[in-house]
């Protein structure tokens, strides 16, 4: 991170499953190794964020890592996405996946988009195999200070950025589908939601993509821009 507080000015976060990924990783490893049932029994009956990633990290124990990457690389992309990440980032935006899935998976995307920063949990492998083992940053967990209530959430990331990067609220853009991103949504400068099916999601966001295309998010962003150009 002392490399990216000295590079960052603006910064578009995205989520990865549901948002740049036509599906969710977990799900489509759960359809693909049979452990569908057991992932959502998990969903639903533990409450606990700490304890319900780690448990369902858990039934990935034995996986290989090229196991995993083949799944990652079986999910679609939305079409336009590696297209207007390259023009954001012509833009002069740093983008960035931020993402409750595991850093392999989150890496082996990015590389796939061209995506300049990930932050994802961090699964722990053995001899190229998962150990079940699965470690959340402390950019995720809360702080004295942090911004919202929650034991874990994207929020805090951008409390992170904001607070030791040195990019203003304003300068962040964010895009998320799913509840898990609302915090994310609200505390950024611009923040969108990605055909969403959660009330709470839209009502955080300023814009909301109906569609699985990111032109929309692009031209946001060029408006924005423009009235900064202005003002400057």
């Amino acid at each position: 991170m002392q490399e990216v507080k000295r590079r960052i000015d603006r910064i578009v976060l995205f989520d990865m499953d549901n948002t740049l990924l036509q599906g969710r990783f977990i799900d489509t490893a759960a359809a693909e190794m049979g452990f569908s049932d057991k992932l959502e029994q998990a969903r639903q009956e533990i409450q606990h964020a700490v304890l319900r990633t780690q448990t369902i990290a858990s039934l990935l124990a034995g996986t290989s890592r090229q196991q995993m990457f083949q799944i990652a690389d079986s999910i679609p992309l939305v079409a336009d996405a590696a297209k207007v990440i390259t023009e954001l980032k012509n833009l002069g935006y740093m983008t960035a996946i931020v993402s409750d899935s595991y850093d392999c998976v989150v890496q082996q995307v990015g590389k796939r988009l061209g995506i300049d920063l990930v932050f994802a949990n961090q699964l722990e492998f053995v001899q190229n195999k998962v150990t079940g083992v699965v470690t959340i940053p402390g950019y995720f967990l809360k702080t004295e200070g942090s911004w919202c209530e929650h034991a874990v959430c994207k929020s805090h990331l951008v409390r992170f950025i904001v607070e030791q990067c040195g990019v203003a609220a304003a300068d962040i853009v964010a895009v998320g589908d799913s509840e898990n991103d609302v915090c994310m949504v609200r505390l950024a400068g611009l923040g969108v939601s990605f055909c969403t099916q959660h009330q709470l999601l839209r009502d955080s966001a300023k814009h909301h993509i109906e569609t699985r295309e990111f032109g929309p998010l692009l031209a946001w962003v060029q408006e924005l821009n423009g009235r900064c150009q202005d003002e400057f």
